[in-house]
């Protein structure tokens, strides 16, 4: 393994390059588009305008969502250090982003480096470069880029160690693992797994190396928590209050129907945000029933038939989001495509509530919904395993995104699903995706044999763990890209020199026509940045829509609707152009 003092000057150059290279790239495709000003973007809204309430609600001194644990913070308390106000427009923070990502590409190739040859660790870092998911990712204000970021940071930080493990190094990669878990809260798995493996990995060493090695570890992961108890402090509060502090007194004495006193005692053993919203379902349903008192039976009877849960007091202790067993239920509820769903939540009073803890449907995902997803699979199997299919498919969508701002070979011909990333449809540009599939999978095979990318080859599989146990999103693809680029270079470069072997001199004939090609994506952004497309953006379903967000800026519009990107003659429906 390559340490930090054996990269020469030419490898810092050479990623000093491909940084320049992709922050002009991503910046001349942020500056030709009319979505420039909003925090999100046509080809990705996600959580960026949930961000951007949220940090303006930080600023203000106010709470968010009660300021619960329902979502990681990382994006949302850079976003209030970072801004002035948060007013658009949001060009100069997208900026940040841009930059973010050009450092991904940097320090990705840097990275490499450690462990394969300049070659292919440049074949790499030019695909990372001209990828039209880190473009899309790059100019949306979502917690992708910077998740990314630290990840490249701290398995910099893996890579590049001697036998004599820095313990201040390891503290520093912890703190990285930390700012991942803070972005993603699935991360702090993905991340006791790489440490995991740093200290398989030294089990060759020398006793004493091997310990510092595993203690080295140990800080890392210790440190990984540390940089979460802030968060973990403040969200345990807000949790305690939300349990305990009833919103406003109940007015008991004047109920419709009055209640006994074991029923009442019964009401005040919930947690504090349950009590309003059940004691007036309860009695109004004693009301029609033409009760003349809500009796202890009554109310437990209510529970049971209505939802086969009594709420139970949530959670204090997270170490970044606490959904994360709401999401599984949804995400594998079978009434689902795969993505974003919110079948789940459907009850018998409401086919489509939004989200509420004081449904006691909608709690008992909140706190159980491993089981209810374990139900799906137990009840049928078979649609389950298709549901996953489906999933996969969302993944490789996201995996095998074309090159530069024209997104080849597809183009703008593009499905824009729920809170997901714009990719094409999964009938589009077959060959492109069965050849970086190929390639993908002979690099894997290749770098599992020469014991190179191990942490890489763990990212992929994480990230497909991921997609199968929660939401099939394009942008899990996305952020699985630059490991994808990297195995396929591998087996570019492994392909180049059997060609070598065979004609002496071809291999360089072939790499230099791969460098004209990423040369020519670079050219036609420059083009397409210069003669930016209109676009047509619809709906895909009629019961879709754009709702307008001039809030965000001219043009600006948001759907939670799965969407069609078409380039077109005239302007979008939002009237938003590119």
């Amino acid at each position: 393994m390559r340490s930090a003092a054996e990269l020469d000057r030419r490898d810092l150059w050479i990623a000093f390059a491909f940084g320049i290279g992709a922050l002009a790239l991503r910046l001349g495709f942020l500056f030709a588009t009319g979505d420039r000003a909003w925090p999100h973007s046509v080809w990705y809204e996600g959580d960026a305008p949930v961000w951007l309430q949220w940090a303006r609600a930080l600023q203000a001194g106010q709470p968010f969502e009660f300021d619960l644990p329902l979502r990681a913070p990382g994006v949302a308390f850079a976003l209030a250090w970072l801004g002035d106000g948060l007013e658009p427009p949001f060009t100069l923070l997208k900026c940040a982003w841009c930059a973010m990502s050009a450092l991904v590409v940097a320090l990705g190739y840097l990275v490499l480096r450690g462990e394969l040859s300049r070659r292919a660790s440049c074949v790499a870092s030019a695909l990372l470069a001209t990828s039209f998911s880190s473009y899309a990712l790059a100019t949306s204000l979502n917690n992708e880029t910077p998740y990314l970021l630290a990840l490249t940071l701290a398995m910099a930080l893996g890579l590049w160690q001697s036998e004599r493990q820095s313990f201040a190094r390891a503290a520093l990669r912890g703190l990285l693992h930390g700012v991942g878990v803070l972005l993603r809260p699935e991360h702090v798995f993905l991340a006791l797994a790489l440490l995991a493996l740093d200290a398989w990995r030294a089990r060759r060493l020398e006793r004493t190396f091997l310990r510092r090695r595993r203690l080295a570890a140990a800080i890392s992961a210790v440190m990984m928590f540390m940089a979460c108890l802030p968060w973990m402090l403040r969200s345990h509060a807000a949790s305690v209050r939300f349990n305990t502090l009833e919103p406003r007194p109940l007015d008991t004495a004047s109920a419709a129907v009055p209640w006994s006193t074991e029923a009442l005692e019964l009401l005040r053993s919930l947690p504090a945000f349950a009590r309003e919203g059940n004691f007036a379902l309860a009695t109004e349903e004693a009301r029609r029933a033409g009760r003349t008192r809500v009796e202890l039976a009554d109310v437990e009877r209510y529970f049971a038939q209505n939802f086969g849960y009594q709420p139970e007091p949530l959670g204090v202790w997270t170490l970044s989001s606490a959904k994360g067993k709401l999401d599984l239920a949804l995400a594998n509820d079978l009434r689902g495509d795969g993505g974003f769903s919110r079948a789940a939540l459907g009850d018998r009073f409401d086919a489509d509530p939004p989200f509420s803890f004081a449904r006691p449907s909608h709690l008992k995902l909140y706190q159980h919904g491993d089981a209810h997803a374990f139900d799906s699979v137990r009840s049928d199997f078979g649609a389950w395993c298709a549901l996953v299919g489906r999933k996969l498919a969302h993944f490789a969508n996201g995996a095998t995104l074309g090159l530069g701002a024209r997104n080849l070979p597809f183009e703008f011909t593009l499905v824009r699903r729920p809170v997901d990333l714009a990719a094409p449809p999964a009938e589009h540009g077959l060959a492109w995706r069965w050849m970086l599939a190929l390639g993908a999978a002979i690099g894997l095979a290749l770098a599992w044999r020469r014991d190179v990318l191990s942490a890489w080859m763990l990212v992929l599989v994480f990230r497909v763990a991921v997609t199968i146990a929660f939401y099939g999103y394009a942008r899990q693809g996305a952020l699985a890209a630059p490991t994808v680029l990297a195995l396929v270079a591998v087996a570019l470069e492994a392909g180049l020199a059997r060609i070598e072997r065979a004609r002496p001199g071809s291999a360089r004939v072939g790499a230099w026509l791969g460098a004209g090609a990423l040369v020519l994506v670079a050219a036609l952004d420059v083009e397409r940045c210069a003669r930016p497309p209109r676009l047509q953006i619809a709906p895909l379903a009629p019961s879709g829509a754009l709702a307008p967000a001039p809030q965000w800026g001219a043009g600006a519009f948001e759907s939670n609707a799965a969407l069609s990107i078409r380039e077109g003659a005239s302007p979008t429906a939002s009237g938003a152009r590119r």
